[in-house]
């Protein structure tokens, strides 16, 4: 198996003050730092499921202007691109997942090193002083 790196976002309504008390640790999130399948395969139905509307419109954009390209100007291989462009989103994914939540207002409380979410779950929070 291999290990991916997860970054860990808290939301800022969630405190390490009433994380343990309530039992409801769902103002965290666990980004892997790895490329996202979904979003290789559907990049516009993985966009919407996350809710990222900005980047939804930015994908529709640049996907439209390269087959604008493509096409209007006939060039050869542009097939090519835009297959280069799938391949490049879906490394992109995490990072702007990432970008739009910062952006909500999460912040980063954490970098954790395991196999699954759930490693890394339960590694950041017997660590940390969450």
């Amino acid at each position: 198996m291999f290990v991916a790196i997860f970054a860990v976002y808290v939301h800022p309504d969630g405190t390490s003050t009433n994380a343990p008390d309530t039992g409801d640790l769902s103002h965290f999130r666990f980004i892997p730092e790895r490329p996202s399948l979904l979003a290789l395969l559907f990049p516009p139905l993985w966009l919407a499921y996350k809710k990222m509307w900005l980047a939804l419109l930015i994908w529709f954009s640049l996907a439209s202007f390269l087959s604008w390209i493509g096409i209007f100007l006939n060039l050869v291989g542009w097939e090519y691109l835009s297959v280069l462009f799938l391949i490049w989103g879906s490394f992109v994914a995490r990072d702007v997942e990432t970008w739009s939540m910062e952006r909500s207002g999460w912040e980063l409380c954490g970098i954790v090193s395991a196999v699954s979410t759930t490693e890394a779950e339960l590694i950041f929070f017997r660590d940390s002083g969450f």
